[in-house]
Parts: structure tokens; C-alpha cells; sequence
């Protein structure tokens, strides 16, 4: 059976911890790396009810995307929210993983899960990671030929920056990677080139990385007039309500900026992109105040934005050739966690 280790590992992979806010605190969280797994439960928040769902139906292993334990613990008691949670945890055996910034940023992760649940198209990061590639070069002492193989090989498995230069007998082979790659790119030439190796460097290059980040933007296919634009979220977030900017602003919406969760950070960088919309949650009065007359700004709740999530974990995990092999289940939690209810006119559905 894998490990929690072996779980981590995968979303590590899916999810690099290097694009986390370096306040984060992802990872595992309770429970021991070593333990096997039978069971995961996919859940937004991890709350007494969840836990109580995750070992009703034999999961030993809870992956959350808000961390349980975000501030530093200073006690546990049992008598409180978070204490109580951890030592149901314990109690039942049940580790904790946390995936919840670099879930956010990665490539395919939840802002781009949640473009693709507005229909957006040519969707890239509203605020691109800086300062996440490497460069390393490798001067090797073999002929232009065997180079040429071993960039074939690279770019095989998957490092798409890979080139090779040089006279006949020997030459630089260079590679552009993100940084959590270069540990094992860097081992995997080494063992390609062998003693034929005579030189490695490496440098951190200061450009962005194009395909991860914060937020999202991208184009609507065809432009929609304000108040059909609103209900495509609503409906499509299945929101109960919208907190939307009072402004003038009334042209049709085409260019659309978003930010799931908590995304106030993100404002300056929506408005300078030219979005038309601005998804997010989690905005103050003010917020609206100041940047309602340059774009429509859509508060559409934290839970709301943050729900693609469960599905696409799940995805991740299932879609594991070592996962899929394994007499495991994966399942997103059925219990509702969102902390928000809306009174008197809205009651939700379970």
C-alpha cells in the first residue's frame, strides 16, 4: 500500500511546495509519513464533521486545501475548534496533508480549474511566479552525436528546454527548468552523461514562469452585457448570492480577471491586465469603493471560489499510475464545509 509519503510526493509533483507563500503551511500536517493508506478524503476545510466522514468511509488520510494549523500552535485543547479537530485526528488515526498556496499557483491548479469552470479561453497567470526558472549548463567531453541523444532523451521526459552546442568532440548541453526540478534533472544528466561530465553551473534566471502563478485571466468566446455575465457566475459557481461593485461602469464583459479565495492582493494586477470583471472573494467596502468605476468587481464567496478544488485533487490523485494501481479510494468530501449560510432568503441545499 503507499504511504502518506508516497501521497505527498504526488502532489508535490502536481503542486510544487516552492510555489507556496513562503507564510504557508502546507505539507503534513498530523499524522506520520510513514503510515499506509487506504483511504483519502478530499476536502476544502477540515472541520469534527469531516473527520467523522473520512473514517466513516475508511479513509486514513485527509488532503485539505486550507491548512488546519495556519498561525503557530501554541496549545491543544480539546475543548476548542482547532484542538479538538487535532486530537480527533490522532485519535482515529487519520494523517493530515495540506495543499493550499501551490495548489493555488501551480499549472492546472485551482485558478485555472476555476477559469475553466467560467468557460474562460486563453487563460494564463494574472500574477506569474518571478524568479522560478534555473539555467544549468553541463560541459561534457563527448561527441555532437551522443549529445544530440542525450537532449532527446531530456526533452522525453519532459524538460521541453533542452538544447545542446559545441564542436564536434565536445560541448555545452544547457536546460531551463523550474527550480524544484533541478534536483533530480541535475541526477538524471549526471547518470545520462556519466565521467564524460566536466563542468555544471547553474543560475537563477529572473524571468516569470509563464504557465504558474497567482490568479488567472482570460477572454469569455463571446462578450456578455453585465448582468448576463453575473448570472453565468452565479450559476456557474453555484453561489447562492453575488456582492457586486455599484459603478458606472456598464459595457459588456469579454476580459475577465479572477482569483480564488481571499483575492484583495490581486486588484492592482486585475485592473492593469484591462479586465473588464474581476472574480474573487473576501472584499471589503472600500475595495469596491475604489476600484468599482474601473472594472466590474465580483465578490462570489471564498467557499464558492475555492470548491474546484475537491474535484480536481481528486483528479490529480486518481489520474496517478501508482495510485490508480493501488487498492485505494479517493473521494471529495460530501460534507458541506462552507463556514458562510445566507439568512433569511437563501437556505442551501445539502
Amino acid at each position: 500500500m503507499p504511504t502518506v509519503a508516497d501521497i505527498a510526493n504526488v502532489l508535490a509533483e502536481w503542486a510544487p511546495p516552492a510555489l507556496a507563500w513562503e507564510k504557508d503551511n502546507i505539507g503534513l500536517l498530523v499524522g506520520s509519513a510513514a503510515a499506509e493508506v487506504h483511504g483519502i478524503a478530499v476536502t476544502l476545510d477540515v472541520t469534527l464533521d469531516v473527520v467523522d466522514e473520512a473514517r466513516r468511509r475508511n479513509a486514513d488520510l485527509i488532503v485539505t486545501h486550507h491548512p488546519l494549523m495556519f498561525h503557530p500552535v501554541r496549545t491543544v485543547r480539546t475543548d476548542s475548534g482547532e484542538g479538538a479537530v487535532i486530537a480527533e485526528l490522532i485519535r482515529q488515526g487519520i494523517s493530515l496533508l495540506a495543499v493550499h498556496t501551490n495548489a493555488d499557483a501551480t499549472e492546472g491548479g485551482v485558478n485555472a480549474a476555476l477559469a475553466g469552470r467560467l468557460a474562460l479561453t486563453n487563460v494564463r497567470p494574472l500574477q506569474p511566479a518571478e524568479g522560478m526558472w534555473q539555467r544549468i549548463e553541463a560541459l561534457v567531453e563527448l561527441p555532437r552525436e551522443q549529445r544530440a541523444g542525450i537532449v532527446r532523451s531530456l526533452q522525453a521526459s519532459g524538460v521541453h528546454a533542452c538544447r545542446e552546442s559545441g564542436d564536434s568532440e565536445r560541448g555545452v548541453i544547457v536546460l531551463e527548468i523550474p527550480v524544484w526540478r533541478s534536483m533530480d534533472v541535475c541526477r538524471e544528466l549526471e547518470l545520462r552523461v556519466g565521467d564524460a561530465l566536466s563542468a555544471l553551473s547553474t543560475m537563477k534566471l529572473e524571468r516569470s514562469g509563464a504557465t504558474f502563478g497567482m490568479g488567472a485571466v482570460g477572454e469569455l468566446g463571446v462578450p456578455l452585457p453585465v448582468e448576463d455575465f453575473l448570472e453565468h457566475v452565479r450559476r456557474a459557481l453555484d453561489a447562492a448570492v453575488l456582492r457586486v461593485s455599484a459603478g458606472e461602469r456598464r459595457g459588456a464583459v469579454r476580459h475577465v480577471a479572477l482569483c480564488g479565495g481571499a483575492g484583495a492582493s490581486s486588484l492592482h494586477a486585475a485592473a492593469s491586465a484591462g479586465a473588464d470583471a474581476y472574480v474573487t472573494a473576501d472584499l471589503s467596502y472600500h475595495v469596491f469603493r475604489e476600484y468599482g468605476e474601473r472594472m466590474l468587481i465580483v465578490d462570489a464567496g471564498h467557499y464558492e471560489t475555492e470548491q474546484v478544488f475537491l474535484g480536481l485533487c481528486v483528479d490529480v490523485l486518481r489520474r496517478n499510475r501508482f495510485l490508480s494501481s493501488a487498492e485505494i479510494g479517493i473521494f471529495p468530501v460530501e460534507t458541506r464545509t462552507n463556514a458562510v449560510r445566507m439568512f433569511p432568503y437563501m437556505q442551501e441545499t445539502p
